[in-house]
């Protein structure tokens, strides 16, 4: 790990001629934290000279078509690709999705709306759609097969199954090249990661999906809180501030737990989990839900992995972007433990919290140039999983009008 004559046999190793040699070599830096040695080696594009460009990307379901729309004018406007214009692209749930397929594996955001409409044919559909002119009988019939949802979330626990998930998922991570988180570090794309939420300790915890090993810092392996053979066993501040029994000596204060060793699929299958809709993911350790639980708006989680991987180096621009969310409204007076149940979900999952807290920091950072981006308009109060393009056309519609509103901002950005 601390070898200079090992690395740079490695840098000298990535020009080899022989493809399988190189290839090993480069994915050795990327293993080591080589972040910028790798870079060089394999002629990556270089950091702007004006700083880090940072995308980030709120979680939402279906409702990530609203974020796919605003991207779209990003780069109507620019002339380029996502993947081309940030250094690292991060996301939660939906967003870790987008960030997975337009960081990794450079899709194009047309391709991303198909992959949302696959979700709603294939995971999210109600299984019976209602006929209205049905007769009564058959009616009845309808009613008794649509509680089959219902009658699944008290079973399992979840209102969908996640196999069609995986499935897609699978189909859509596919790489001949490999399909590990690391093995695209080699590939020239941006540093990208997903947020989610580790369930299987307690309390839960933050966890990161990565593309890439912080330089110098010991990752936790797949088991989280597993020693490394060789390592001594003692006690470390984790990025809750509490001790970590167990935690690797070395580990940099304020790293999360997380890993690169993970499948592509298996880190937005694990972001995406949201209770109530889908199932838990699991291996053979480890259980996720939904990173929306721990971090919706993934936008401090970004600063922070910036900070670890180019600790010289400034952000210029970071761009946060919601799915939309709905104006405060009074509460409808319901039953006292189903509204705190409501609550506490809606302050889990909020984005305005990040929000406030971003507000109070930004000042702190005058040289970054920061935008937020998140319509706020009833028609975007859709469900995470929606399947009728009728509301999904009502909410492309506020969007549109939204980025007509932010016309002047999305110059600003586009100028920088």
């Amino acid at each position: 790990m601390h070898s200079d004559s090992l690395r740079d046999l490695l840098i000298r190793l990535t020009v080899s001629q022989e493809h399988r040699v190189s290839k090993a070599a480069a994915r050795a830096l990327a293993i080591l934290g080589e972040n910028e040695n790798l870079r060089r080696a394999i002629r990556g594009r270089p950091v702007a000279k004006k700083g880090l460009r940072i995308l980030s990307m709120d979680g939402g379901g279906m409702k990530g078509l609203a974020t796919v729309q605003m991207l779209k004018q990003i780069e109507q406007g620019t002339g380029k690709r996502i993947h081309e214009m940030f250094d690292l692209i991060c996301g939660t749930s939906t967003g870790g999705m987008l960030a997975m397929a337009l960081g990794i594996k450079r899709m194009t955001l047309d391709q991303c709306e198909e992959i949302y409409t696959k979700l709603g044919k294939l995971v999210f559909a109600e299984p019976f759609p209602k006929d209205e002119a049905a007769t009564w009988k058959e009616k009845i019939d309808q009613l008794f097969k649509s509680s089959s949802q219902s009658f699944r979330v008290v079973v399992h626990g979840s209102k969908h199954s996640a196999d069609q998930f995986e499935r897609l998922l699978k189909e859509m991570c596919a790489d001949e090249d490999g399909d590990l988180l690391i093995e695209s570090a080699v590939k020239g794309v941006p540093k990208v990661f997903a947020v989610s939420t580790l369930v299987s300790v307690m309390p839960a915890q933050p966890y990161i999906f990565r593309n890439y090993q912080p330089h110098n810092m010991f990752q936790y392996p797949p088991g989280t809180l597993e020693v490394s053979p060789g390592l001594t066993e003692s006690p470390s501040i984790g990025a809750t501030g509490t001790a970590v029994s167990g935690a690797p000596v070395g580990m940099k204060r304020g790293a999360f737990m997380g890993s690169c060793k993970h499948q592509v699929w298996q880190a937005i299958r694990a972001s995406s989990a949201a209770p109530y809709y889908l199932d838990d993911f699991s291996d053979d350790v480890n259980r996720w839900q939904d990173g929306a639980i721990v971090a919706n708006n993934p936008t401090i989680f970004a600063i922070r992995e910036a900070q670890l991987l180019w600790p010289d180096t400034r952000i210029d621009c970071l761009v946060s972007i919601g799915c939309g969310s709905v104006p405060t409204k009074s509460r409808r007076g319901g039953w006292r433990y189903l509204d705190t149940g409501q609550v506490l979900i809606e302050s889990s999952c909020s984005v305005e919290r990040v929000e406030e807290t971003l507000d109070t920091l930004i000042p702190m950072l005058p040289e970054m140039q920061y935008f937020r981006f998140n319509p706020v308009d009833e028609r975007c109060g859709m469900e995470l999983d929606e399947t009728d393009p009728a509301v999904w056309l009502k909410m492309e519609a506020a969007t549109e009008e939204y980025i007509q509103k932010n016309f002047l901002a999305f110059k600003n950005l586009l100028a920088i």
